[in-house]
């Protein structure tokens, strides 16, 4: 396993006086990983109330066979969690069939694996929900306007088309990068859904810093009868979270685990990328 600091770095984000307004990302959204063969990726996730490492997933790609217009990569992903509450709520490895062209970055399908390698389920693209759930992910991030910040510091969404949010200088310890700021969010969902925050650097197309977001009453909530039914405030279980608010929709920093986490690329601590 790759060996990352044990306390997160101090991390400082500041608006850019430049702006950018095309990146090109190769990645898996959000996996962080390029599906090309023989290239190291990794991120840790970092406790948002410790600072501790709880986490450090792992991507080994490997080539397949390759069309003349598709090369196959099969990656090889390992799940490190530190805590021992995590360890068994999570499968520990992934295999990912994935693809990628000048345009596109593609999952082919998802596999399950037990510790001893087994596999425990498969989903593909034969699979009726597969493109809404994982499908084809668009390299190119515009930022065109679609949020637009109000007095208040919230934002609203605007006719516009794009992710980005603007430019922001980021800093991760001792390593800067110029990085166009992603909102990623699905705003049909009931109470808001879930919101990726990524910086994704202008000339690597990597992304270096990642949150994840929720709608403040949607984990655990549910649906009975045709009514959604809201489930646990986060904002009173982690009222000092980061929070964002769009479209008057507020969300407070949590993931899927019930706890915050910051996400650090191998990019983002200064490693050399392809």
């Amino acid at each position: 396993m790759l060996t990352f600091p044990s306390i997160r770095p101090v991390v400082r984000i500041t608006r850019s006086k430049n702006t950018v307004q095309v990146v090109d990302c190769p990645e898996l959204q959000w996996w962080f990983v390029v599906p090309r063969p023989n290239e190291d990726y990794a991120y840790a996730l970092y406790d948002c109330e410790t600072l501790e490492l709880a986490r450090v997933v792992t991507f080994a790609p490997t080539k397949l066979e390759s069309s003349t217009c598709t090369k196959l990569v099969e990656i090889e992903v390992c799940d490190n969690w530190i805590t021992e509450r995590e360890k068994k709520m999570f499968p520990p490895r992934i295999r990912l069939l994935a693809s990628i062209d000048s345009e596109n970055a593609r999952f082919l399908s998802v596999t399950n694996l037990s510790f001893a390698g087994e596999v425990i389920n498969t989903t593909s693209q034969d699979d009726s929900d597969f493109e809404e759930e994982w499908g084809t992910t668009g390299r190119h991030f515009e930022n065109n306007g679609h949020f637009e910040q109000k007095h208040d510091g919230s934002w609203r969404t605007t006719g516009n088309g794009g992710l980005g949010e603007g430019t922001y200088d980021v800093t991760i310890g001792d390593n800067r990068f110029e990085c166009m700021r992603i909102f990623d969010f699905d705003a049909d969902e009931p109470f808001g859904g879930e919101l990726a925050e990524a910086y994704v650097e202008r000339s690597s197309g990597r992304t270096v810093y990642y949150r994840e977001f929720s709608g403040r009453f949607y984990r655990n909530s549910s649906s009975r009868k045709g009514e959604a039914q809201r489930g646990v405030d986060l904002l009173e279980l982690y009222p000092d979270s980061a929070q964002i608010v769009i479209d008057g929709e507020l969300y407070v920093q949590c993931g899927c685990t019930m706890r915050p986490y910051d996400a650090i690329t191998l990019a983002g601590f200064g490693e050399p990328v392809s």
